[in-house]
């Protein structure tokens, strides 16, 4: 009775944690103010309190399970490091006020969520859950786009660029690319593929075109081609290093011929070759960041800039335009964090991608392939858009979430693995112990496979393969050794 009230008591535990984790990712992708407050009316309340809520069980953690907290925390010491940084910004930053009240709102509840799920939640429930959340926006916001126009479809300043339930088209578009690169894992890994998988990454695909946004659309096709890359990935020898060679000599001659055809390339598109004075803010943005020392190595701290009007109106004089961010994840982290932020984000990105490629090579399962295509995904977003660190990011959460979690992921990947490994051995055994057998059950009647001395051989032989140190050629040299031994008679 105990044990039946303990298991029901663990999967309601279950229960609690993975709605958690719905929750916040679900707030985190930015569309849950839309969906509630807009839609349905509900009290902006509600969103605090969700913000602080998804908080909870990561305060309880810290409590019961400091030694846990302390192993993610050194796993991911470059990005938590980023974390402190942004914390203490308020130090030599203009405006102090800023980063102090980003500290409560926006920098604690991320960290605390991000463990809880690095340290509580496996991968592959992270994947399953990540893929319902996103699958649910992408499409809740094509239903509004069509059914709602009023609120998923830009009335004045891009008439009819969709923006489903957010609040510009460039993060829809976001939200398109990276649903598609997880249904496209799924059809990479499915075994039996059907006409009606391709139909959701499809739409997804077809929304990110009616988004306006040309960024999102050639991403969505280049972040697809890139997965699929990926999950060929395999090491051959000399001939594999030929080939990575090759690819990355061709790299940097394609983007060397990009840059030399980018104006009249995007000229001839009908586009703007400053994509939009994007040019001209980071030229801008990098001219203020240098003039003094401190903002050149420790930026103007967390969310400053864009809140400074000494600064936009500098950029508004060189460019023509006030934007609200960079336009840029990397240049948005540079004016928050310095270039001192900004190479501890690419050493630790650079760390991050070399164990998820461990995990992603050559295994079956879908959730192994997400977190290299997902720390792709982020470096391709972000040099348009700041997508990465700027406010309360899903993408900054997911990467505290995988740079706390890929060692362990690792570890369990090789465990089952060796797991495998054994049971298709011992599988093999069995095949080759069945002549055997029925010739021992026609001489030795008493012996049949359903005796106890029958299945204490086969108990010995499992224990014997089941060891972690087992291997396939240490039972042929112990079969061998036990054949080549002289018996009594010969002796």
């Amino acid at each position: 009775m105990l044990n039946f009230l303990l298991r029901i008591r663990k999967n309601q535990i279950l229960t609690i944690e993975y709605l958690t984790v719905i929750v916040g990712f679900l707030f985190y992708t930015g569309a849950m103010e839309t969906l509630l407050v807009k839609s349905f009316g509900i009290p902006r309340q509600i969103m605090t309190l969700m913000r602080y809520g998804i908080t909870l069980p990561g305060l309880f953690l810290i409590v019961t399970q400091p030694k846990r907290v302390l192993e993610c925390l050194i796993q991911g010491k470059f990005a938590w490091l980023l974390m402190l940084l942004a914390s203490l910004s308020f130090l030599w930053s203009p405006n102090p006020s800023i980063p102090t009240s980003s500290i409560r709102s926006e920098l604690v509840p991320m960290a605390l969520f991000s463990l809880f799920v690095a340290i509580r939640i496996p991968l592959k429930v992270q994947f399953l859950l990540m893929s319902f959340v996103l699958q649910f926006v992408s499409f809740t916001s094509v239903f509004y786009a069509v059914a709602v126009p009023s609120i998923g479809v830009h009335q004045e300043k891009w008439p009819g660029a969709w923006k489903g339930l957010f609040f510009h088209k460039n993060s829809f578009g976001a939200s398109m690319t990276l649903t598609a690169g997880i249904l496209f894992i799924y059809l990479l890994k499915s075994h039996k593929r059907q006409l009606i998988q391709f139909l959701p990454l499809g739409i997804t695909l077809g929304a990110a075109i009616l988004s306006g946004s040309l960024g999102a659309l050639i991403l969505s096709q280049v972040f697809c081609c890139l997965i699929f890359a990926i999950s060929l990935l395999k090491w051959r020898g000399k001939q594999g290093l030929m080939w990575t060679y090759l690819g990355v000599v061709g790299t940097f001659l394609g983007l060397g011929v990009l840059l030399a055809i980018w104006n009249p390339l995007l000229t001839g598109l009908g586009k703007d070759p400053t994509i939009s004075a994007r040019t001209e803010i980071w030229e801008s943005a990098r001219m203020q960041l240098a003039e003094n020392p401190v903002t050149l190595l420790l930026g103007f701290g967390r969310g400053v800039a864009w809140k400074t009007p000494t600064f936009i109106y500098r950029v508004y004089l060189h460019s023509g335009d006030a934007p609200a961010n960079a336009h840029n994840g990397f240049f948005e982290m540079a004016l928050d964090l310095g270039y001192v932020g900004l190479s501890i984000f690419i050493i630790g990105h650079l760390i991050a991608m070399a164990k998820a490629l461990k995990l992603s090579y050559q295994s079956p399962r879908p959730e192994h392939l997400w977190p290299v295509a997902f720390l792709v995904y982020i470096l391709m977003q972000n040099y348009l858009e700041s997508f990465l660190m700027r406010a309360e990011q899903l993408n900054w959460v997911m990467f505290l979430i995988m740079s706390s979690s890929l060692d362990r992921w690792n570890h369990e990947r090789e465990w089952l693995d060796q797991k495998e490994k054994r049971r298709s051995v011992w599988e093999r055994w069995q095949q080759q112990q069945q002549p055997q057998a029925a010739l021992a059950s026609s001489q030795q009647p008493d012996e049949q496979p359903g005796d106890p001395s029958f299945q204490r051989v086969q108990m010995k032989a499992w224990d014997r393969i089941a060891t972690p140190n087992f291997t396939p050629r240490r039972l042929a040299a112990q079969e061998r050794t036990r054949t080549t031994q002289p018996t009594s008679t010969d002796s």
